[in-house]
């Protein structure tokens, strides 16, 4: 692209990468056969040209003054720049020396890991990614790699040591990763397991996700089996994470009903990796850093595929996108549109999206739309048989073996606090019973029941059970019947 901006007449280019040494040739390549002179640039050693330094250039108005007196078709690759565009007197010249570099076709291209454009100059730069190294890349390093045969003592080409498939998985697992990521990698596969394996690469890459500030890797230890119920949920999910054109599900209901749980969960039971996106921590008072974030995260995420994507209250972070622009410049609404786009153009397979949302009326109309999730599902209050699971696997947990009082339309997280509190008092006070419980545990079919029943009635028509029997609304703490299916059944 940088050849085409160059014809296209761009005088200012910023080249998004931390991989310095690619991102050089990357451009000497591009600009070759253009008859283009180009420079290089940092703080340290300021301006040089095929390793000779030009002095007095480490100021950086300086080296774009030196390029304003250069001769037409000069670029200069400056890398780290973003450190000095909170300078006035740096953005001031590099405006004023916009005129000369579009007349004489010269080339300022800032080479940086982060976009951070002040608003003076966002008009002026034309903003691209230097893509990662591909599966070619990839299989001509590990042809050139050489392991120790076990047998003779001697070095071998890898590809005699490993099958093609073998090498497909690693080359798999490898992409994503920057060249110095991937060769390091693979480098530490061979050095602590003595072959290709895919797990230690993969490991490499979970790395990325850690140096994420919005993004957080977790491990998870729940199953399926500590969730009581939900079954079409389950089913959906467990058959459909793993295809090639899968893309994710929207989980919308009442709090407290596992919808959380059953992300981790299918984690676990599918065996990828569970990656929380925060999407409170990617807004920034910085101009343009939240719109990065957001950015990198998604490319971080594409990096570490396959994995599960758990996006948690979603509608904290998007319920104020339709007019961000009178409170917040229009941040939020960019953030929002750069998320959407990604849901609805991505490719399918690798990364399974789980959004899940209490708040439905927080949700603006475009994000329910086609294409962006595989599936919209509901999750209301448990039916009596979902109840009795959920009563049965905290009962062991805490080890309680009693019946409780009357909990119907008590939630999964309300029965688990039940169990949990009791069990905290009977260790003082053996003759303490659930049914004394329940006096500390105020549940929401009590306290939200025309909200729950508005939610429930809202999700009839607009998504799928989460649950295989029809759900009931509850209104003053009374189970009344309503038909369709929303994830609930009727308790009696």
């Amino acid at each position: 692209m940088i050849k085409s901006y160059y014809h296209g007449g761009y005088p200012l280019i910023w080249l998004q990468t931390a991989e310095y040494s690619r991102a050089k040739q990357h451009i000497h390549k591009e600009l070759q056969n253009t008859g283009v002179k180009i420079y290089s640039w940092d703080i340290s050693n300021g301006g040089v040209l095929n390793d000779d330094a030009i002095e007095d250039t480490t100021n950086p108005t300086e080296i774009i003054k030196f390029l304003e007196k250069c001769e037409q078709n000069t670029a200069v690759i400056a890398y780290n720049f973003h450190w000095f565009l909170q300078d006035p007197e740096v953005v001031q010249a590099l405006l004023n020396s916009l005129g000369n570099f579009e007349a004489h076709r010269k080339l300022f291209i800032v080479v940086a890991p982060v976009l951070n454009l002040p608003a003076e100059l966002t008009e002026y730069f034309v903003v691209t990614d230097l893509e990662l190294p591909g599966e070619k890349w990839i299989r001509e390093v590990i042809d050139e790699l050489k392991t120790m045969d076990e047998e003779t003592g001697q070095e071998v080409d890898i590809s005699k040591t490993h099958t093609p498939a073998e090498i497909d998985e690693a080359v798999k697992m490898t992409k994503g990763l920057t060249e110095f990521g991937a060769k390091n990698a693979i480098s530490l596969s061979l050095a602590t397991k003595g072959k290709l394996d895919p797990k230690t690469i993969f490991e490499q890459k979970c790395q990325m996700v850690k140096k994420s500030d919005v993004l957080e890797i977790r491990t998870n230890v729940e199953t399926f089996d500590d969730i009581g119920g939900l079954d079409n949920l389950k089913d959906y999910t467990l058959n459909t994470s793993r295809s090639r054109y899968s893309k994710g599900v929207l989980i919308m209901g009442v709090p407290g009903t596992g919808k959380s749980l059953i992300c981790k969960a299918l984690s676990n039971t599918i065996n990828r990796p569970y990656i929380r996106l925060d999407m409170g921590k990617v807004f920034s008072s910085l101009v343009g850093s939240s719109e990065e974030k957001i950015r990198g995260a998604i490319k971080v995420a594409e990096a570490v595929k396959p994995a599960i994507i758990h996006i948690d209250e979603i509608e904290k972070a998007v319920s104020g996108s339709t007019g961000s622009g009178n409170t917040d410049g229009g941040t939020t609404a960019r953030v929002f549109g750069t998320f959407l786009s990604w849901l609805q153009d991505r490719e399918p397979g690798g990364l399974y999206i789980m959004a899940t949302a209490n708040k439905i009326e927080l949700l603006p109309p475009e994000f329910f739309r086609a294409g962006r999730w595989d599936a919209l599902f509901f999750v209301g209050l448990p039916n009596i048989e979902e109840q009795k699971a959920i009563l049965n696997i905290h009962s062991r947990k805490y080890d309680l073996n009693e019946e409780p009082g009357d909990i119907t339309g008590w939630t999964g997280a309300e029965i688990e606090t039940l169990c949990r509190v009791t069990a905290m008092f009977k260790e003082n006070n053996p003759g303490f019973t659930m049914k004394d419980g329940m006096r500390y545990v105020s549940p929401l079919c009590k306290t939200a029941a025309k909200q729950i029943k508005d939610l429930q009635e809202w999700a009839e028509k607009r998504t799928i059970p989460a649950t295989s029997q029809k759900f009931t609304a509850f209104s003053n703490a009374r189970a009344v019947r309503i038909g369709g299916g929303n994830g609930s059944g009727k308790v009696n």
